[in-house]
């Protein structure tokens, strides 16, 4: 009960006094009502699809069947190593947005499991001195949770460097040296009304992440991590040597990269010609008894990955999904399928351009 009063409490306080930053302008983005805390919307920049130019992979290779809000992390392989990275975020109406390969930052050459990809969106208000990255796996669940709070809240704090994470804990906002800010697989949020808080906590516990209520004073603010992941760096021993890495990278180098780019609206249905040959659509209908993240992986005859799709978020009940194999060359394909990263379905797919 006292938590509850101090909640509603802090809420008034604080719908009472914040102002907006006048520098973030709020905008009308989607036309079901979103208010985005920028001007920046889908249509205004004109830009090419990013397309690799091994495979020919493109935006329209992922092929939903309903109108949800879904983003999407893609890895390509040649030989073993990574060679094209996209992230997309597409909206209920269609609108596209996202980004390509000079976004993202490999630690390894050949799994993008501690990767980072940026995520300095247009439609997410962002704290200025933020290091714009996160885990890409850890981003799906992230957007998705924005979006249920209409983008609002302010994100505060995403990856850290080995030195801020020291600084965090010599002023005491902090108790670890290790934290899962260190490898981009934890967010904080702040500005935020009661209702949000509240959803977003509900939101986090379907999706296996950790919510905790941090900060003191004029500082309160939410810290969700993800916990599969968090989990496994741990159990491995290799959290300071996946920062390390990533820290190498990072640090000095995020204002040079290219910024993201806002792609051409495209409509999706499922029974379009997005290519010569649909055959090489691979649809797959599944259940899910909880908010679920889908993963296909593309093996080829010699046992090499050669592509990953993760996208995300599927709510609960029955969804149908296509991936157009066509960016794949000729051959027969191990096609691997996981929910909430366990495996439910394999088979043989032939795909012939």
């Amino acid at each position: 009960m006292i938590i509850v009063i101090f909640d509603i409490t802090f809420f008034l306080f604080f719908k009472k006094s914040s102002k907006p930053e006048e520098e973030l302008p709020t905008a009308n983005i989607f036309s079901n009502g979103y208010r985005f805390n920028n001007g920046s919307t889908f249509s205004e920049i004109n830009s090419i699809v990013p397309v690799t130019p091994k495979t020919g992979f493109s935006v329209n290779d992922i092929v939903f069947s309903d109108s949800g809000f879904y983003s999407s992390v893609v890895f390509l392989f040649d030989d073993k190593k990574i060679s094209g990275s996209f992230f997309l975020v597409r909206d209920a109406q269609n609108n596209l947005t996202g980004f390509a390969n000079d976004n993202f930052i490999h630690i390894s050459d050949t799994s993008p499991k501690w990767s980072l990809a940026r995520i300095d969106f247009p439609f997410l208000n962002l704290k200025e001195n933020v290091v714009p990255y996160l885990n890409p796996y850890f981003l799906i669940k992230v957007l998705y949770l924005y979006n249920k709070v209409r983008f609002s809240p302010r994100l505060s704090d995403a990856a850290r460097t080995q030195e801020q994470q020291l600084k965090y804990k010599r002023r005491k906002w902090s108790d670890v040296e290790v934290s899962p800010h260190l490898i981009g697989l934890a967010f904080d949020m702040s500005r935020y009304s009661f209702v949000e808080k509240r959803k977003v906590e509900d939101l986090s516990e379907t999706l296996d992440l950790k919510y905790l209520n941090h900060g003191g004073r004029n500082n309160w603010h939410v810290h969700i991590q993800e916990q599969y992941l968090w989990g496994s760096a741990k159990f491995t021993g290799k959290v300071i040597d996946i920062a390390i890495a990533q820290d190498s990278c990072v640090v000095g180098n995020y204002p040079k990269l290219k910024k993201i780019v806002t792609l051409p609206k495209n409509n999706y249905y499922v029974d379009s010609r997005l290519r010569g040959n649909d055959n090489n659509i691979f649809f797959l209908n599944f259940e899910c008894e909880k908010n679920s993240i889908f993963t296909i992986e593309a093996i080829n005859n010699l046992g090499f990955l050669t592509s990953e799709i993760t996208t995300g978020v599927f709510e609960k009940g029955s969804h149908k999904i296509g991936i157009n194999f066509s960016f794949l060359q000729n051959g027969i394909y191990k096609i691997r399928v996981k929910l909430n990263s366990k495996q439910f379905k394999e088979q043989f797919f032939n795909v012939v351009n």
